[in-house]
């Protein structure tokens, strides 16, 4: 099985939400390993700028792992958790909306994956940051 490993980041050791700079219709993704079936996961978006400040996010797992702790990312029928577009435009009272927050029971324990993706935009790079954590952190 070939193992993709470019553009990975684990973020189960890292408390930091990361920012990422988006390219008309280009994505990233972040992981993260969940230790349990019921284990709770989290993942925070924000877009801070760019466009419309819309983005799509999807979440796929659980992914199998090797005995490195690498996942398995051409496994089929990985199933999807969550996928919708998000925007951070909406404000209240003039204040910007909070993040949007997607919290989901694992099915299973393996890795699981966030993808945050510039598919709407033709023209304009987005910058957002994402946040992928477990109760365990």
């Amino acid at each position: 099985m070939v193992r993709e490993r470019w553009r990975l980041v684990f973020l189960a050791l890292s408390a930091q939400a990361v920012t990422v700079k988006l390219r008309p219709k280009e994505s990233r993704c972040v992981w993260t390993h969940v230790a349990a079936k019921g284990e709770k996961a989290t993942v925070e978006v924000f877009v801070e700028s760019g466009g419309a400040l819309n983005a799509r996010l999807e979440i796929v797992g659980p992914y199998a792992m090797d005995e490195e702790g690498t996942p398995f990312v051409d496994a089929e029928d990985v199933p999807t958790v969550h996928d919708a577009t998000f925007s951070s435009a909406e404000t209240v009272d003039g204040v910007f909306a909070s993040p949007t927050i997607v919290e989901f029971d694992a099915e299973a324990p393996g890795a699981y994956k966030a993808c945050v993706f510039n598919s709407v935009s033709r023209f304009e790079h987005k910058v957002v940051d994402i946040d992928f954590r477990t109760s365990e952190r």
